[in-house]
């Protein structure tokens, strides 16, 4: 998978998730409301239940002259209050207000029942029980276990949804990758023949400036074909790191881009000092040439461009027609250009970005329009 579809995937889950997670969330809650509910209404039933029932046993006793003696339960506790409010029995530590019906208290849940109409003295009978709190954890789990379920099975739906909405997508992708690799391949044996040849002519013909030009020209054409390979390959491209005197390759690419320059009359300059990064090569090339090949496109005629390596930080300079602010903000972007002078396809300053936060180095802009700009890298 690409990092484009990796991106896509993500950002189509992030939101196909956000959106469940808070759909299922509310299910969840209200679920769980509802069997607290059914619940709390159940519980009320039972108590209303248990209080009639021993209503009746108080009254049935007292009519036949017998001793009544409340029978122990599991689930309720109870009491029996006489008519001036005193206990005549009580398995309950802190009665409630003797008010008529319902009561919640904590994790508790009673009833005040007046059933007994003074039969045997009692007036009231409470019963409370907090069987609630157990029941009410289980609803929780219950109603979590069912978020659970459904959030993963809505995860795995909305995977599989993902992959099945990009393949066809990643197929025609795919396509297009092909032919653009198998194109840039192609041009690579035409673009080394074009320079071989250009050196053969350079002998017959008189005028050296000419195939100077043109050297330049095809030189610029294979960087091109340099950056979009490397571009194409660089997620799958195995990073070879090494010690690079940058020093030295900055001599070596300033040489070349000062044959190419040339041609519009721009000298280059070097000044450097050894500079040993560990990095791979590869990156590092790309990583001077674009900035050197910007710096040669966008000079005007018979200007001056300076690279300057040092200690941690490397800076190439030139003369030429700047970037204004608007434009600033973007000249990193895939296929992003300043200007359309130069032609290219805008991959340049966008692979020295990603060299840059491949390996952590801070990169600076400096520019001022009509009068030219700096780049600066710090390791």
């Amino acid at each position: 998978m690409s990092e484009y579809e990796k991106k896509s995937l993500i950002k189509f889950l992030g939101l196909y998730l956000g959106s469940a997670f808070v759909f299922i969330s509310a299910i969840a809650v209200l679920l769980y409301m509802a069997k607290v509910e059914n619940l709390s209404e159940l519980q009320r039933e039972k108590l209303k239940s248990y209080t009639s029932a021993i209503s009746a046993e108080i009254i049935d006793s007292h009519m036949r002259g017998q001793r009544y003696e409340i029978s122990k339960n599991r689930e309720f506790k109870a009491a029996l209050i006489g008519e001036s409010q005193n206990i005549i029995y009580s398995e309950i530590p802190l009665l409630p207000p003797l008010s008529l019906g319902f009561y919640e208290r904590g994790e508790y849940i009673g009833v005040v029942d007046g059933g007994a109409r003074l039969h045997h003295g009692v007036k009231y009978i409470v019963a409370e029980t907090n069987s609630m709190a157990s029941e009410k954890k289980e609803a929780a789990l219950s109603a979590f276990w069912v978020w659970i379920f459904s959030f993963l099975l809505v995860g795995l739906l909305g995977f599989r949804l993902s992959k099945q909405f990009l393949k066809p997508i990643r197929e025609e992708i795919e396509k297009l990758d092909n032919f653009v690799k198998a194109s840039a391949h192609e041009l690579n044996t035409p673009i080394t023949s074009l320079v071989l040849s250009l050196d053969t002519l350079k002998k017959e013909i008189k005028d050296p400036s000419k195939i100077e030009y043109l050297k330049a020209s095809a030189k610029m054409l294979s960087k091109i074909h340099d950056d979009l390979t490397y571009y194409l390959q660089k997620e799958t491209l195995k990073k070879e790191e090494e010690w690079i005197d940058f020093a030295a390759l900055a001599n070596e690419r300033g040489s070349f881009y000062a044959r190419v320059a040339s041609a519009k009359g721009v000298s280059v300059e070097v000044e450097s000092e050894s500079f040993i990064y560990r990095i791979d090569k590869t990156a590092a090339n790309r990583l001077i040439d674009n900035l050197l090949s910007n710096a040669v496109k966008y000079s005007k005629k018979d200007g001056k461009i300076k690279i300057n390596v040092s200690q941690n930080i490397i800076t190439v300079e030139d003369e030429g027609i700047g970037i204004n602010k608007e434009s600033k903000q973007k000249i990193f972007g895939k296929f992003q250009r300043a200007t359309d002078i130069g032609g290219g396809f805008g991959l340049g300053l966008y692979i020295v970005k990603s060299v840059c936060d491949d390996y952590g180095i801070k990169i600076e802009v400096e520019s001022e329009e009509g009068v030219g700009s700096r780049f600066r890298l710090i390791f």
